[in-house]
């Protein structure tokens, strides 16, 4: 019964192309930037359209962080222009660690902005630690 289905499906379906566009996505996804995820939607929408999925569209939401979509809150929008973490304390160890002007990839998805004077918190560095083990040790 599905043999026939099957046959079809392979002839249409490419694992080369699955990758391909699904890496084009992951290029616009990967970042902290609504700019970015504008980009990933406005490409989906064009493969769509190209598959014969005419009336495919882009339908947006205020990200406001008051509404609300079934039972999920947008977070607020705000794109990531700069960002970077230093130690500050002690001061023999002071140093920048991570540049989002470096590397976008630091700044994490989901993460809010701060305010413009920035801030500080502490931080615990957990040097070498990779196995879930090494975690239930530590308070």
């Amino acid at each position: 019964m599905f043999e026939e289905l099957y046959k079809l499906l392979h002839q249409e379906i490419s694992g080369e192309n699955t990758l391909n566009m699904a890496t084009e996505i992951w290029r616009h996804d990967r970042t902290v930037s609504y700019a970015e995820y504008a980009k990933s939607a406005r490409y989906c929408q064009e493969k769509l359209k190209s598959a014969r999925a005419s009336e495919a569209e882009i339908i947006t939401f205020p990200a406001t962080a008051k509404a609300k979509y079934g039972a999920y809150s947008l977070q607020r929008a705000w794109d990531g222009r700069d960002a970077e973490l230093h130690i500050v304390e002690p001061e023999a160890s002071a140093e920048r660690l991570l540049s989002y002007r470096d590397n976008p990839w630091v700044l994490a998805r989901g993460s809010t902005p701060t305010p413009p004077e920035g801030g500080e918190a502490e931080l615990v560095i957990l040097d070498g630690w990779t196995k879930e083990a090494d975690y239930k040790r530590t308070d």
